[in-house]
């Protein structure tokens, strides 16, 4: 978990983490929190806050290096996982 706070730190990333259920929310650049569950490498990319027009992309087995990276380029996220036609 150090690294990941050194990580997120380094990137100038806001965090909130929860032990209990393993899950760590980052808010990207964009101001939008994106969600990572430690014991499985599983993330919720997020294209908005708004819970009612909300698009979601689960991804498994991801690091959390990569999830790091990610929330720092969120045009990224949007490109390669919440507008990518499947």
């Amino acid at each position: 978990m150090e690294e990941f706070e050194k990580m997120a730190a380094d990137a100038g990333l806001h965090y909130q983490s929860y032990p209990k259920t393993r899950l760590i929310n980052v808010t990207d650049k964009f101001e939008v929190i994106q969600s990572f569950y430690t014991t499985t490498g599983t993330v919720v990319f997020r294209d908005s806050n708004n819970k009612y027009k909300q698009q979601r992309k689960t991804v498994r087995d991801m690091d959390y290096a990569e999830f790091i990276r990610l929330c720092s380029n969120p045009d990224e996220i949007l490109d390669n996982y919440l507008l990518k036609e499947e």
